[in-house]
């Protein structure tokens, strides 16, 4: 029994050794079951007895068929796109508890606002969940990526994601604060997106508002002010906060703000806008003070969070702040990805669990 045991701890260690190896990993992506068929049916094809020239035309043309299929599909999505419907597309994804938006811009950008995560990297979000939610729906380049901040249920699903996706801009704090595992996770994500040549917009250039087609993209939190004056050992407090407006709509991602910094934004919201809201620090019931949701006035309210989490989000005080005031609310943990459509004048919002239910 011991030869057996001692044979097979050294195959798990070749087995280790290898997979370490730069080159023993390639990502071809998700099949369909589709995909599938044809692909052993082609295998099956290829060792039957037929003559080698009938062999030879019959893959030639199944080569042909599925690279015009691709070209019909490609073309078929670019027409359906945004680029084409003049609207600001919002899709917050469903990472468990973390938190990960997509934004799809009227003129086809795109933007990747944090990439979920799970401590200690036990699962993969970029590989698992992201890249197959991006690849379904055709993205293979991202215009922008956006971080709020170095915490991993916000960043780990970040490496795959820089990795294996084109990426035009990659948006940072550049700060850990005092915490030592966003420290390493900041330099890790730094070296990746070096390695892939992707550039790195940054404090101060951050401050700067941008403009992407008819939508504004504009930094509300942390401020100049802030920076210099404020404590940076919260890392909570020091995430990104970002307002996109398209018309009369926006939408604003605050991160993992508390309730005091929700405060020193106000005074910088524009009134009269139908605002959509994603709930700060996953719903914890120090952020989502009421002063902000009655300055903002949402016209939803969406939590981003892991079923059953252990943090108990969305907290109850949290909830109860919006039954009083009516603000309907989303929810990831029991309703999957939201989506919700701008078109310059109001919101459209449905949920992964009402497609399904069609």
């Amino acid at each position: 029994m011991w030869t057996l045991n001692y044979l097979l701890r050294v195959c798990l260690y070749v087995i280790k050794l290898f997979a370490g190896f730069p080159w023993s990993f390639f990502w071809t992506g998700g099949f369909s079951a589709a995909w599938l068929i044809v692909i052993y049916a082609c295998l099956g094809f290829l060792l039957t007895p037929f003559p080698k020239k009938i062999k030879t035309a019959v893959v030639i043309a199944v080569v042909v068929t599925v690279c015009l299929a691709l070209g019909i599909n490609g073309s078929g999505a670019h027409l359906r796109g945004p680029s084409g419907t003049g609207v600001l597309r919002v899709d917050i994804i469903d990472v468990g508890q973390g938190s990960s938006a997509l934004i799809r811009f009227s003129g086809g950008q795109t933007m990747l606002v944090d990439a979920g995560g799970y401590p200690g990297g036990s699962y993969d979000i970029g590989s698992q969940v992201l890249a197959p939610f991006l690849w379904h729906e055709t993205i293979k380049k991202l215009d922008y990526v956006v971080l709020s901040h170095y915490h991993p249920d916000h960043a780990l699903g970040l490496f795959f994601i820089l990795e294996h996706f084109r990426v035009g801009e990659f948006w940072t704090a550049q700060t850990g604060g005092n915490d030592t595992e966003a420290t390493l996770i900041m330099h890790r994500l730094n070296q990746t997106a070096s390695n892939q040549k992707i550039a790195l917009r940054a404090f101060p250039s951050l401050f700067k508002s941008v403009t992407i087609g008819p939508a504004t993209v504009r930094l509300l939190h942390p401020t100049r002010d802030f920076l210099d004056n404020g404590s940076p050992k919260n890392l909570n407090e020091l995430s990104l906060v970002l307002e996109i407006s398209f018309g009369n709509t926006r939408v604003i991602l605050p991160g993992d703000i508390d309730a005091r910094v929700e405060k020193t934004i106000i005074p910088h919201l524009g009134a009269n806008m139908q605002t959509l809201l994603v709930a700060a620090h996953h719903g914890s019931s120090h952020s989502t003070c009421k002063e902000f949701l009655d300055a903002l006035h949402p016209v939803a309210l969406i939590f981003s969070c892991g079923y059953d989490n252990i943090f108990h989000f969305p907290a109850p005080a949290v909830l109860r702040r919006c039954a009083s005031r009516n603000i309907p609310i989303y929810r990831t943990d029991l309703q999957g990805d939201v989506h919700a459509v701008s078109n310059g004048q109001g919101w459209t919002i449905t949920t992964q669990v009402e497609h399904k239910s069609r």
